[in-house]
């Protein structure tokens, strides 16, 4: 698509992904380039909303560095990294309900000792036991209450006291997670609950690092495919901001179960893979 800027011709060459762009305008290259976090994503930074508004959903719009219409190609370069979880978060409480609060505060406590005792029996150290919720409060029930004249009401009735206290356990050897789970539940007996189990790396920023890295090579060969289609010489980068990386998160595949050392199997526990996925944005120059 051809157009006329100040006696010069514009051409927009618009790519077939919509996170990529050419845009070449009648002027130089920004020189006040850098790196930046994402926020707000890229076209937010570049691109003014009036200009936004008439040619981002066409895919191609004026980037601005400061002040005045600059040229650039912009793309989107994702990297991502799978790896193997090294520790396990385990969610579990104890809930009790009694006609008072001390006898219910009692037995919860009761309960919740038991549990942290199997715990720490299976070498699970007090640092990584944390008390994440703690509530007592009344519990009721609503009756029908019919008059003598015949009007209906709803009546409220004390049923008791319930105790509700929460732990937040980390689990490093990855081979007792499913012995913490039942040795817990053999622990708290009915009052135990088990709110769930999820895996993360004690030190993520190795992946985080690597996947960067590779969101940024991805990047640049996207840059230098887009511009050898269209026919433009690429120049140098003026602009590369990360806009996500956040903490490993599950994959969708599971693979490989926790051995078992005798006959008795706790609860089977899949520790699958986690990836980490950081995606940056990057303009750059035209000659």
């Amino acid at each position: 698509m051809r157009g006329w800027s100040k006696g010069k011709p514009v051409l927009a060459v618009v790519g077939a992904v919509s996170s990529m762009l050419i845009v070449a305008g009648c002027t130089t290259a920004a020189t006040n380039g850098g790196t930046a976090t994402g926020d707000g994503g890229l076209l937010g930074r570049l691109v003014p909303d009036t200009t936004r508004s008439a040619g981002a959903s066409l895919g191609y719009g004026a980037a601005t560095f400061g002040s005045g219409s600059q040229e650039g190609l912009w793309v989107n370069g994702v990297g991502k990294v799978a790896l193997k979880p090294d520790v396990a978060l385990l969610r579990l409480g104890i809930e009790i309900q009694r006609d008072s609060v001390e006898a219910a505060r009692n037995e919860a406590a009761a309960a919740m000792n038991r549990v942290i005792e199997a715990l720490k029996a299976l070498g699970i150290e007090s640092r990584d036991i944390q008390t994440s919720f703690f509530n007592i409060q009344p519990v009721y029930h609503y009756e029908e209450v019919f008059s003598p004249q015949g009007g209906r009401t709803n009546k409220q009735v004390l049923d008791g006291y319930q105790v509700t206290n929460q732990l937040s356990v980390r689990v490093r050897a990855l081979d007792k997670v499913g012995q913490a789970i039942d040795g817990g539940a053999s622990a708290g007996g009915d009052a135990i609950r088990i709110q769930g189990v999820s895996f993360t790396v004690q030190d993520p920023e190795g992946p985080q690092a690597e996947a960067r890295t590779k969101a940024v090579k991805d990047a640049v060969s996207r840059a230098r495919s887009m511009a050898e289609a269209a026919g433009v010489k690429l120049g140098r980068l003026v602009y590369l901001s990360e806009s996500g990386g956040g903490s490993p998160v599950p994959m969708a595949r599971a693979e490989g179960a926790f051995a078992l050392a005798d006959k008795a199997a706790p609860t089977p526990v899949e520790i699958g893979e986690l990836e980490v996925t950081v995606q940056v944005q990057a303009v750059f120059a035209l000659e």
